[in-house]
């Protein structure tokens, strides 16, 4: 458990749906890939109808790949090869990623804290986007889904954790996981039974981004983010509670 010692220590993000609305470049690259491996117009796939259609359909399993063999019929190395290509295929796509209104403001309020990402998206595209948006220098790590094996990705803690041990190297306190997804649910609380075992004084609290995008959760957060807004006061309940 962490203590009152080191008070909020890091602010980690997810990026898809929380800190950038990505759904039409995430619609447009995914059905470049899928005409790519299988040969046929994306206009064919029901689930490449429309941006809500396919972030329905997404949503609807539990990841990309279970969503991939579902609406597009592919194995298992279709699949992986389909993962190979997302790297390549964001980087050369030219949709708009649109930052979330109140995102910028959060990030000067934190400024004097380390940020990291954890996300299922790829390290390099991300890094353009904030680059694009002039606030990549807020960010001291990132971590992709390239950084971590595909049987650990979220809501397992390792890219998590990861990232914590780059930022903060497990200093006590506490640091705030903001996500859209109960898998960023899970993966705080995954994250601080890690944590505990190990005996560090550190404790993650989920922050679940609702004003993105996003289909309701099924798990509880800590707190509910309805804008980016609101955590600046999560921000000050942390650093005033006695853990």
């Amino acid at each position: 458990m962490a203590d009152s010692q080191g008070g909020i220590q890091a602010v980690v993000w997810d990026f898809d749906q929380t800190l950038a609305d990505t759904r039409h470049r995430n619609l447009n690259v995914t059905t470049r890939i899928v005409e790519h491996l299988t040969g046929k117009p994306g206009h064919g796939f029901p689930e490449l109808a429309d941006v809500n259609v396919y972030f329905d359909a997404l949503n609807r399993v539990d990841s990309w790949a279970d969503f991939y063999m579902e609406a597009f019929d592919m194995d298992r190395d279709t699949v992986s090869k389909a993962g190979s290509c997302w790297t390549e295929f964001q980087l050369n796509d030219p949709t708009p990623v649109v930052f979330y209104e109140g995102i910028r403001k959060a990030l000067a309020h934190f400024a004097h804290l380390p940020h990291g990402i954890v996300s299922l998206n790829s390290r390099a595209p991300i890094e353009k986007n904030l680059e694009a948006a002039g606030i990549k220098n807020h960010f001291q790590s990132i971590i992709g889904h390239e950084e971590v094996p595909a049987g650990r990705q979220k809501p397992n803690p390792d890219g998590l954790l990861t990232c914590l041990e780059r930022l903060i190297g497990m200093a006590p306190g506490q640091v705030l996981f903001i996500g859209d997804h109960d898998m960023d649910v899970a993966c705080a609380t995954n994250a601080n039974q890690t944590l505990a075992e190990n005996g560090h004084r550190l404790k993650v609290f989920s922050a679940a981004a609702a004003y993105g995008a996003t289909k309701p959760l099924s798990l509880t957060p800590d707190y509910h983010v309805h804008s980016p807004d609101d955590l600046l006061h999560i921000a000050e309940s942390l650093d005033s509670a006695m853990l």
